[in-house]
């Protein structure tokens, strides 16, 4: 789908078939034995517990001692090729491990056709993503594709256990243990914030019909008059009253509107009204 985002046609058949090329270099990974146990058969979606294929054979308490992920920042503002060096330098060493531990695994020859694939940003990735991953291998000094198959490896041999649930008052917690069966990973991970300049967390986001960084049409213009409206508030003012009497004002609010709708995750809130709804008899409305 990022290819065809390119424009012309044959730039975009050149992608699918790298694409194509790089799901191959990731359905080989997994064949490669990276760790003594992670060649498996998939799981099936609605496996029974009676499947012989599982993911994990017997898995062992864990061991050793849990560490806080360090935390860092990307600037967007920042060109693309600046944004992620500063971050990954300080782990080139664990970098270059993981790249050495899949060499040696596939065999040199067998990684250099592999490199050759991922090596080839500009047709899978559209920008910034491919300048962005130039400028950190640049940064710390390895080839493109060795830092895109590091960034690709773990997906091979990953397992998981997660729980979504909702505590009494509406509040929704999610926990995730992330299994991996490569070595020394866990050096390598790290939580990221994305920031655009001096700007704060997200105030809101709206959105139509229409992707929000093009104009919209002048015949459905919703989108002016609610930023309109949302502009004039900040973060201690919004409240679900606010947000309702936005979602029930024109032309948001209009004569194709079927329902109306505004909720919280967090406390609970809901409040949902069919709209249009022929009258009664009588002149009333349904309540």
């Amino acid at each position: 789908m990022v290819m065809m985002r390119r424009g012309r046609r044959g730039r975009a058949g050149k992608g699918r078939a790298v694409l194509g090329q790089v799901v191959a270099v990731l359905t080989l990974l997994a064949c490669l034995s990276i760790a003594p146990t992670a060649c498996v058969r998939p799981v099936p979606i609605f496996a029974h517990a009676e499947e012989q294929h599982v993911a994990i054979r017997d898995p062992q308490p864990a061991k050793g001692v849990a560490k806080p992920v360090p935390h860092y920042v990307v600037d967007l503002s920042k060109p693309p090729r600046e944004r992620w060096g500063h971050i990954l330098k300080p782990y080139t060493a664990g970098i270059k491990w993981v790249i050495n531990h899949a060499k040696k695994k596939a065999g040199p020859k067998l990684f250099d056709k592999l490199i050759a694939v991922l090596d080839n940003l500009d047709a899978v990735l559209s920008e910034p993503f491919a300048d962005e991953i130039r400028g950190a291998a640049e940064e710390i000094g390895i080839d493109v594709g060795d830092l895109v198959l590091s960034n690709l490896i773990y997906e091979t041999n990953a397992f998981c256990t997660s729980i979504v649930a909702q505590q009494a008052n509406g509040t929704i917690l999610h926990g995730r243990d992330l299994d991996t069966q490569l070595p020394g990973l866990q050096a390598l991970v790290f939580d990221v914030s994305f920031k655009q300049g001096e700007q704060g967390p997200t105030l809101y986001r709206l959105e139509t019909n229409y992707d929000h960084w093009k104009p919209v049409p002048a015949s459905d213009d919703r989108r002016d008059p609610a930023n309109k409206l949302m502009h004039a508030t900040n973060s201690s003012t919004i409240t679900p009253e606010v947000m309702w009497s936005v979602m029930n004002m024109f032309p948001n609010l209009n004569s194709n509107t079927t329902i109306t709708a505004v909720m919280s995750a967090g406390t609970g809130f809901y409040r949902a009204m069919t709209q249009n709804n022929p009258p009664l008899e009588g002149g009333s409305t349904p309540h």
